[in-house]
């Protein structure tokens, strides 16, 4: 869980994963506005909306 959305980029990026990629760069653009690439990814479960934070969780528990 200590995974910033950088690290979590890089590794869907390996496995081409492109849905994951989109979500987390949809993400980041509406509530980081790009900024927060370096921000632990479970830092920013308390900003997202509900269906938001509930995808973020699952590909969180996928990179675990």
């Amino acid at each position: 869980m200590e995974n910033t959305f950088l690290d979590a980029l890089a590794r869907f990026s390996a496995h081409k994963d492109k849905k994951s990629i989109m979500f987390l760069e949809y993400v980041l653009k509406k509530y980081f506005n790009d900024r927060r690439c370096f921000m632990q990814m479970k830092d920013a479960i308390p900003y997202l909306e509900k269906n938001d934070r509930e995808q973020l969780t699952i590909i969180m528990e996928e990179i675990i």
